[in-house]
Formats: C-alpha cells, sequence, structure tokens
C-alpha cells in the first residue's frame, strides 16, 4: 500500500524521472529532430544545387550509425597492430591500457563492467568468441606497451579484468547492444569523469582546510588516521585487505546491480553514479587532501602538535581535494541501505563492507574522522531523495551543511569539552542510521515508492 504521509508523494521520485522510458522518450525526439534536420535539407534549395549534398545526407542517416559504431570497435580491435612499441605509444587506446597499471580505480571500474556484461542477461557463441578475440587483441597491446607489472596487490589479477571489461565493451559496441553498453560502461566513464575532475580541482583550490579537519579530529582524543596507518606498518595482512577493499570498490555496486535483477529493478547504478556527482560537487566547498598529503613528512610516525600548525588554509602542492566527504565511506553506506530487502547473508556482506570502508580509509590516510561523520547525513540525503522522502533528505542535507559550517569556521575546535564534540558525533551517526531505519521499506516488484 502507498503511504502519502507528506504532500510531496504526489511528485515523481528521482529513480522515475531517470527511468529507461524517459531515457526512450529522450531518444524519440532525437529521431524526430533528426528527421526534421533531414527535410529540411531536402527543402534547402542551396542543398540540393550542392553537389556533395547526397553524399553528405547519406553519411548522416540513422540507418548508417551501426556501421559507424562497428567501425569503432573495428578500430578497437586492430589496435594491438597498429600501435608503436614501447611506453612512448602515442595511441589512445595504449595510453588508457597504461593507465590500468596507474590507476587500480579505473581497472576495477572495468572489471566491473565485465562482471555486469558476462552475467546480466544470457550468453550466445557470437558473444563469446568476441569477447574472447578482444580480450586476446587488447592483451597483446598491453605486452607491446611494455609498462610492466603493477606493484599494488592482485594487480595481475585486476588488470586481466580490466582487459576483459575493455573487450565486453568493444564486443557491446560492434553487436549493437546499447542498453548493454550503458550499464557496463557507467561505472569506468563514471571513474575517468571523476578523475579529470580531481585533477582540475587543485588547479582552482591550490589551498586547502586540512588543519581544520586535523584539529577537529585531535578534539577527539587523538589522530585515529595516525593511529591506524601504523597499524598498517605493522600488520601487512590488514594493511593488503583494507587496499583491496578500496579499490575495489566499484565492484560492489556491479554485484548489486546484478542481485537488484532477481528483483526486476535497476537502480542502484544511477543512485551511485549520482551520488558521486554530487559529492564532487562538494569538494569545492570544502577542498581537503587528507592527512597521508596534507603532511606527507610526518605521516603516519609523528602526527604534529595542533599548536604548531596554523588554522588558515595550508598550501598543498599535489593531490586531490577529495577528502571531505568521504565518498568511499557514502557509497558504501548506499549499497547497505538499499540491500534492506535482500537475504540476511547478503546485508551482512555489506554491512562488512562498510566497516572494512571505515578502517581503510583512516588507515591508508585518505581521510578525517570529520570527512567519515560527514559522509552519512550527505549520504542519507541522496538517499532519502531517491526513495522520495524529501522531509528526511532536506534533514540530512542540512545537517551536512551545518557540519561544513561548524568545522570551516572552527567552532568545534575551541569546545572546552572534547566530550561534546563526541556527542555531537554520535548524536549525528546515530539520527541519521535511525532517520533511514524509519524510512518505508521497498516492495518487491513494486512500480514506485512513496512516503
Amino acid at each position: 500500500m502507498i503511504r502519502k504521509a507528506y504532500p510531496f508523494s504526489r511528485y515523481p521520485t528521482i529513480s522515475q524521472t531517470f527511468s529507461l522510458r524517459a531515457v526512450r522518450e529522450l531518444g524519440a525526439a532525437a529521431v524526430e529532430v533528426h528527421t526534421a534536420f533531414l527535410r529540411g535539407m531536402d527543402r534547402n534549395p542551396r542543398w540540393t544545387n550542392f553537389p556533395g549534398a547526397a553524399m553528405v545526407k547519406s553519411a548522416i542517416k540513422l540507418r548508417h550509425r551501426q556501421w559507424i559504431l562497428r567501425s569503432i570497435a573495428a578500430v578497437v580491435a586492430l589496435a594491438p597492430f597498429l600501435a608503436r612499441h614501447g611506453t612512448n605509444s602515442n595511441t589512445l587506446l595504449a595510453h588508457v591500457l597504461v593507465q590500468i597499471c596507474l590507476s587500480p580505480l579505473l581497472a576495477t571500474a572495468l572489471a566491473a563492467g565485465a562482471l555486469i556484461y558476462l552475467f546480466e542477461s544470457s550468453w550466445n557463441r557470437r558473444e563469446m568468441i568476441a569477447v574472447l578475440a578482444l580480450t586476446l587483441l587488447l592483451a597483446m597491446l598491453y605486452w607491446q606497451t611494455g609498462v610492466g607489472r603493477a606493484e599494488w596487490v592482485c594487480a595481475p589479477l585486476i588488470a586481466g579484468m580490466a582487459l576483459v571489461g575493455m573487450a565486453c565493451l568493444s564486443a557491446a559496441m560492434f553487436l549493437l547492444q546499447g542498453r548493454r553498453l550503458l550499464a557496463a560502461a557507467a561505472l569506468p566513464v563514471g571513474i575517468i569523469l571523476a578523475g579529470r575532475f580531481l585533477n582540475w580541482l587543485p588547479v582552482q583550490h591550490p589551498r586547502t582546510l586540512d588543519p581544520l579537519l586535523y584539529a577537529f579530529d585531535q578534539s577527539l582524543g587523538g589522530q585515529a588516521s595516525f593511529l591506524a596507518g601504523r597499524l598498517f606498518g605493522r600488520f601487512e595482512i590488514l594493511r593488503n585487505v583494507s587496499f583491496l577493499t578500496y579499490i575495489l570498490l566499484p565492484v560492489a555496486p556491479a554485484v548489486a546491480h546484478l542481485i537488484e535483477k532477481r528483483f526486476g529493478e535497476q537502480r542502484i547504478l544511477a543512485r551511485f553514479l549520482t551520488l558521486g556527482l554530487v559529492g564532487s560537487l562538494a569538494y569545492l566547498l570544502f577542498p581537503a587532501a587528507g592527512p597521508a598529503v596534507a603532511y606527507s613528512r610526518d605521516y603516519p610516525l609523528t602526527p604534529p602538535a595542533v599548536a604548531d600548525l596554523s588554522m588558515v588554509p595550508m598550501l598543498v602542492a599535489h593531490g586531490a581535494r577529495n577528502a571531505m566527504p568521504s565518498l568511499h565511506l557514502s557509497w558504501t553506506l548506499l549499497l547497505f541501505w538499499n540491500s534492506r530487502r535482500w537475504a540476511f547473508w547478503m546485508r551482512a556482506i555489506f554491512a562488512a563492507l562498510v566497516g572494512l570502508t571505515v578502517i581503510a580509509t583512516l588507515g591508508l590516510g585518505e581521510h578525517y574522522v570529520a570527512d567519515l561523520v560527514v559522509a552519512v547525513p550527505f549520504t542519507l540525503a541522496v538517499h532519502a531523495a531517491f526513495e522520495g522522502c524529501l522531509f528526511e533528505s532536506a534533514t540530512s542535507a542540512l545537517i551536512a551543511a551545518l557540519w561544513l559550517l561548524l568545522l570551516k569556521s572552527g567552532t568545534l575546535i575551541d569546545v572546552p569539552n572534547q566530550s561534546l564534540n563526541w556527542i555531537l558525533l554520535a548524536a549525528t551517526v546515530g539520527g541519521c542510521f535511525l532517520m533511514e531505519w524509519r524510512l518505508p521499506a521497498p516492495k518487491r516488484n513494486s512500480k514506485e515508492r512513496r512516503c
């Protein structure tokens, strides 16, 4: 039964707005515009008298789009034979393959795309041959680039899955599987765009607000990130497990997407990418690089004293400004909250993923405790908005904005008793989890859900 506790329920939810029906309607509108453009060319005497008008018109007709896509896939497949030897290859595809070794998140995103393409629907012989052949060709190019073996944990396995992911994307283009191509390419394209954005941020924000976050963590009794970093130095297995948890995050939404297929829903990828987009915009409001970058000389052995630090923005020459809020924790929380009606053991796995992400973000020096706290109401704001619960979404967004304001002004640093910050922290996290628990439980095979 549809609940109507709020007057906002008559409006469509975000998941309905970005439905496949809306995408199809946009595509139909594009076809109409394209057809009108071709008719305008026929009626225009300048075009009809132009010698090459027929050639231009035939080249842009929609029925030739399949050959354009197949030509692109053929170029991808033949690139190993056209690429130059050595790491100075100028081909775009060779550059992408080199980045697989340098960017673990891109490699795991391509591996996630392979999972979606291979397990979302049944296979046929043509798809198997195309993926296998393209994987072998891409492996040849990977060998020709001469980048060697990556230095991070499980790099050969993940890099191999990344090659399979690139082969799956190429096969989807060659076989004109638009829907599967869109699902498989969502995460890799999102990672690439996010990387471009993070490379642009240091140019716009050369100074960061890391001293304020560092001082807040100290007001809680110590530097949790420095302590976790020292534990990582002592226990290699803890460091490796946490690192794999951190870089394998793109695989989690791919698995969740496949689980959702059992319930006839496909919403987690749209929510995952939307959360990343909104979080990237939040980096503009509170630029911070993380303790491992801002205090690289001291991390993790000797945390500097707060009295020796200046609370003005500090100059950080390198490193992404992606500390506040922690999107890694936000994404894992989003996956956990969306697994409410799944089996208990599935929820337990995603709950463990949340815990391991907290340890990884601190131990790798990527985030402060404040980043993790703000990530909770921030995630709830986006999650509740997708569920149509606008009151909870607005409340959570207000809480996150209030935290950013208090941190940026330094109000939380000068509190007379550190227990006050602990009370504020516990109230924020506990209140957000309580609000999420009180959200309406999703109905199986429901077309819409409102609060």
